[in-house]
């Protein structure tokens, strides 16, 4: 089995607020794009409401969204 690995960016200090991120999904994208097949695809029968996410930590609450200390 072959894998091929991309560098994605020599000088991550430099690179903008969620430049990586960015340029991972577009690498993703053109994956996808090209090879469709390879995809797991989901279906809506999967997908949960945001609120089966949401649960407490003690001094965290957590959520689908986002992570607030208390």
């Amino acid at each position: 089995m072959d894998y091929i690995f991309s560098l994605i960016t020599e000088s991550p200090v430099s690179v903008r607020i969620n430049g990586i991120i960015e340029d991972y999904a577009e690498a993703l994208e053109n994956v996808i794009f090209k090879s469709p097949e390879l995809w797991l695809w989901s279906q809506r029968r999967w997908k949960l409401s945001a609120s089966i996410w949401d649960f407490k930590v003690p001094g965290i609450i957590w959520s689908i969204q986002n992570a607030i200390e208390i």
